[in-house]
């Protein structure tokens, strides 16, 4: 590969270094403003100097951008219009309303761009999440992390860095996600600048301490200061009900303890390069093998955009002492937006207050698909408003929005917030969603013919457009009360039958099954004689690799003709969809993949000899080659796959899992882990309270049922 370098500084050579070594490194292309130092970096490392960004992009296949902080967004839209993958330094962005840019940019341009956070990459940080993830600290209750540098930093680099809490302890919030695998609903923030008060005259702070609230109610503690006379500190403790962990702790931690016989740190950390050099040769690594198409992103944009808000959340906290919930940051980002020439478009919803939060954390997730920065939303009861923005609009403002959309109690208002254009783009594409997803076709239709109109080049309007012009030569079946059957006119009279007969006796097993549980009726099943179509029916776009697909109440899938003869049993497919809809239905949609998936194929699996994936040599040899993950971990095998056939096998592994517990604990132990999810416990709690094993125990008691 050759490999582009942005910037010839410090940072620069640091990665330069990283490439020097690395196998995959033919060549490596660089650029500085500062011409010198450009030539400089290129005699030392080998490299070629070029005069500007466009013509490292021009020759590299991926590019590394060391530059200051306020022209990441820039130099990331050049690298994504030009196709080369990258790997940016923190921070994303100095501002949200600049780091939404970036994020629209690679979700547009389907660019893998990296975030340089590199404690993810960490061994220690690592040991720390898997010990979170497996169970083995028992239910996380605290964690407690450090920042502090060694000397001073200078006041140019105070005036550039963005702040304390932008610029050093963005690594904390970041680290802090990935280990917990939590997210930050509020924080309590405090600066200080004793000893150092031209910290003050910049306006930052030396010296910062944040309370931070995890959204399944662990507390966690973060502490910083711009210097430490023993050295650099950089640690994290995290504490359990069965054990207590630290990162950081070494010969060479900068900690002198006043207890007799303990020694003086060796050799204390001075720096940053020194305590984490490994985790930046792996975080390399990591890129590398991402930009090649290996491996999913090690920290993506949208991480990397997280990480801020928190940090203008404690900024917030901070300047004004009191405790700021990271809503309130989404609803000044409108604000921002607004103020540089932005507006808000709503669509209202109707009937969709008893929806779970998922429905619309759903919803938001399709809005940003789309590049959009995200998507607010109002659920109007009781007379007022609720959700995240709702609290910091003014009672008499949510009853005039009432009066002007015509919405009443139990209905929502979505608000998109952008450019006109790019507002009104996303507005529109909301509407089809929901109409969609609410089943709701002709105003769905309509929605999107007005939204065409206003983007007549958008790919994911035409083809929705293009498909919905077919529905009208699909036959719809609403005798059975539980179903609405959509089927092809030209096959419903031979395979409508057979659908129906499948959908009855899957319906009546599963609820059985599942205590009586019967979900929001009737199930929409939409079945399509051609692949393509099926596909834009799910995502907008052709040539998705997927059989079927279920959306709650509503489930679409490739009919027999859509595929070669003997390619896939549409009536197994149809079974594990309905399986979801039930599992989706319990859980309120909180359900990791893994589970959901493993137990639906468990389901195709007990309904009929032959269905649902099997064992076959391939899979064997997988596992003799240690490829399988551990349950523990499983997850990741669907949504991080790290080699080709791990998507399948993930499916199989995870359905043997459900063989397993279903033999040694029985189905109802499964039943009690379903609504577990729903109330929103983490799977290493229900495998404790229900299964009364560890992650750790699990993984090894399995292993040995599957041998």
């Amino acid at each position: 590969m050759r490999v582009g370098v942005v910037g010839a500084g410090r940072i620069g050579a640091i990665h330069a270094e990283n490439l020097s070594r690395h196998p995959d490194v033919s060549s490596i292309v660089v650029t500085d403003t500062v011409s010198a130092q450009s030539e400089r970096f290129a005699a030392t490392w080998g490299a070629e100097s070029v005069s500007d960004a466009e013509a490292v992009l021009k020759s590299a296949d991926a590019v590394v951008i060391c530059t200051p902080a306020d022209t990441h967004v820039d130099l990331i839209e050049l690298a994504v219009a030009q196709g080369v993958p990258a790997l940016c330094e923190k921070p994303l962005a100095m501002n949200l309303v600049d780091a939404d840019r970036a994020v629209a940019a690679v979700l547009q341009g389907n660019v893998p761009v990296q975030i340089g956070f590199n404690r993810r990459f960490d061994p220690g940080y690592r040991g720390a999440r898997d010990a979170v993830a497996d169970g083995s600290l028992g239910t996380v209750t605290l964690i407690v992390g450090q920042h502090h540098d060694y000397e001073l930093p200078t006041k140019g680099y105070i005036r550039l860095s963005g702040g304390q809490f932008r610029d050093q302890l963005a690594h904390d919030f970041d680290i802090l996600r990935f280990v917990t695998g939590r997210e930050v609903i509020r924080v309590h923030a405090a600066g200080a600048t004793k000893g150092f008060e031209w910290f003050g005259e910049l306006g930052d702070y030396a010296q910062t301490a944040v309370t931070l609230w995890l959204d399944d109610g662990t507390l966690a503690v973060l502490c910083g200061s711009r210097q430490d006379p023993v050295g650099y500190d950089v640690r994290m403790e995290v504490f359990g009900t069965k054990d207590s962990v630290v990162v950081g702790l070494d010969s060479r931690t900068p900690l002198r303890s006043l207890e007799a016989g303990v020694p003086a740190p060796t050799d204390p950390y001075k720096e940053w390069i020194p305590r984490f050099g490994r985790a930046y040769a792996l975080e390399m690594d990591a890129f590398l093998t991402m930009a090649r198409g290996g491996q999913s992103n090690g920290c993506t944009v949208r991480d990397a955009r997280t990480a801020l808000v928190i940090a203008e959340a404690c900024i917030i906290s901070a300047s004004e002492g009191r405790i700021v919930a990271l809503e309130e940051v989404a609803f000044k980002a409108f604000k921002g937006v607004i103020e540089k020439g932005g507006v808000v478009r709503g669509i209202p919803a109707l009937g969709v207050a008893d929806k779970p939060r998922s429905f619309f954390d759903k919803m938001i997730e399709f809005t940003q698909a789309l590049g959009a920065p995200g998507l607010g939303y109002i659920i109007f009861e009781r007379g007022g408003g609720k959700g995240p923005i709702a609290k910091f609009i003014p009672d008499d403002i949510i009853a005039r929005l009432k009066e002007v959309t015509g919405l009443g109690d139990g209905d929502a208002l979505f608000l998109s917030c952008d450019k006109e254009e790019l507002a009104a783009r996303y507005a529109g594409a909301v509407r089809v969603e929901l109409a969609q997803r609410l089943g709701l076709i002709e105003e769905g239709r309509a929605s999107l013919e007005t939204a065409f109109e206003g983007d007549p080049y958008s790919v994911w309007f035409f083809n929705t457009l293009m498909l919905l012009d077919t529905f009208e030569y699909y036959d719809v079946n609403d005798e059975d009360p539980r179903f609405l059957f959509v089927v092809h006119g030209r096959e419903a009279a031979l395979l409508q039958p057979y659908i129906e007969q499948i959908a009855d006796e899957a319906f009546e097993a599963l609820a059985e099954r599942y205590g009586g549980y019967e979900p929001p009726l009737p199930i929409r099943i939409e079945v399509y004689p051609d692949h393509a179509d099926f596909s834009v029916r799910t995502i907008g776009l052709a040539g998705m690799g997927a059989l079927g697909v279920a959306f709650g109440s509503l489930l679409a899938m490739d009919s027999p003709a859509a595929r070669d003869i003997g390619e896939f049993n549409w009536a197994s497919v149809l079974w594990h969809e309905l399986a979801h809809v039930f599992h989706l239905g319990l859980t309120e949609h909180e359900v990791p993949r893994w589970f959901s998936e493993g137990l639906a194929v468990h389901e195709q699996r007990r309904a009929r000899e032959g269905w649902g994936h099997q064992p076959a040599p391939g899979f064997l040899n997988r596992y003799r080659e240690g490829l399988l993950l551990p349950v523990s971990k499983l997850n990741a095998g669907f949504v991080q796959p790290t080699y080709r056939e791990q998507v399948i096998d993930s499916y199989l592994q995870a359905s043997l899992v459900f063989d397993f517990i279903e033999s040694r604990w029985g189905l109802q132990v499964i039943r009690d882990m379903l609504r577990g999810y729903r109330d929103g416990r983490a799977t290493p709690e229900l495998m404790e309270s229900l299964l009364r094993i560890s992650m750790d125990d699990l993984d090894r008691d399995f292993d040995a049922y599957f041998r």
